[in-house]
């Protein structure tokens, strides 16, 4: 399936991969610091695949048309150019694609030393019409993955939304097929494992309407959260952008907490499940983490 589209590696101290220029889609993602066994030549830890694998998880961006007026926007197989060969924490890339009717789409991907990546989405309008355009971004995954199946811990589907978490089983949203959340600031969505997560956010001043989705497609079950940014009307010779964020990584509560500080994401730490007693609980964890640096052994601290 990574044969399929000409690609850009990544490669920074904790993720390794790819992007495909086919869509400018993130779906390969590997966790360079944790492996699927104790072994660390055991294979790394696989986050994101491609569509096309045995089990497609990916993060994408963009623009819908809206209006009376649809022009052409970059869709799943339209192939980006690009400025470089190599995403890396200090290097980033610039996609770009034209839409052969006077519109040109970019793409700057930037990433930390850790697991976020910030999304620059721009588009020049070179043409003599207007353009309505409202930005995406969203998390897909297809079928569940092997689950942990502890009523303690939560996963699958998660957003905050007004300050608030929303989560979802994956059974329950089977059978619902959709739950949205309209004009929501400061939030993000994404799919939460035991230990990882893969979240996208909107820039924390923007206003989205966001959803957790579930449909059947070639007997395959489809998940999806996505949000879509309030449409905007480009004139001609006028330039558009929107930042969106994307974290793919472990869910380390220290580096949770301080992407919601420097971001604004907010409550980026309600991806660890808690519990009802969160306001107990995860002092309760600070304080068990600082008794291990002073013992060295957790049976100690407890």
């Amino acid at each position: 399936a990574l044969a399929e589209a000409p690609r850009l590696r990544i490669s920074t101290p904790r993720l390794h991969g790819s992007i495909s220029l086919m869509g400018g889609r993130l779906d390969d993602i590997t966790l360079a610091q944790f492996h699927e066994t104790l072994d660390p030549s055991s294979p790394e830890i696989v986050l994101f695949s491609p569509p096309g694998s045995q089990a497609p998880y990916y993060a994408e961006f963009g623009w819908v048309a809206v209006g009376e007026t649809k022009v052409k926007t970059p869709g799943p197989d339209s192939v980006w150019k690009a400025d470089g060969v190599e995403l890396q924490s200090n290097k980033p890339l610039t996609l770009s694609w034209s839409n052969g009717e006077g519109l040109t789409f970019t793409r700057k991907i930037e990433v930390d030393e850790d697991y976020m990546f910030t999304v620059t989405d721009g588009v020049a309008n070179e043409s003599a019409a207007a353009a309505g355009l409202a930005p995406y971004g969203l998390v897909s995954r297809t079928d569940k993955p092997k689950l942990e199946n502890l009523y303690i811990l939560h996963e699958g589907p998660i957003g905050v939304f007004g300050g608030a978490s929303k989560e979802m089983k994956y059974e329950d949203l089977d059978s619902k097929g959709e739950m949205s959340e309209k004009n929501v600031t400061g939030g993000w969505v994404g799919i939460t494992d035991k230990y990882w997560l893969a979240a996208v956010a909107p820039d924390p001043k923007a206003e989205v309407d966001a959803r957790f989705l579930h449909r059947r497609a070639d007997q395959h079950d489809k998940y999806q959260t996505d949000y879509l940014g309030k449409p905007a009307i480009l004139a001609p010779g006028a330039k558009l952008e929107f930042k969106s964020y994307l974290f793919a990584g472990a869910k380390h509560v220290r580096m949770l907490d301080q992407y919601s500080e420097k971001l604004g994401i907010a409550r980026l730490d309600l991806a660890i499940d808690f519990g009802w007693f969160y306001f107990l609980t995860k002092p309760f964890f600070y304080i068990l983490q600082w008794m291990h640096g002073l013992v060295g052994n957790f049976g100690l601290a407890i």
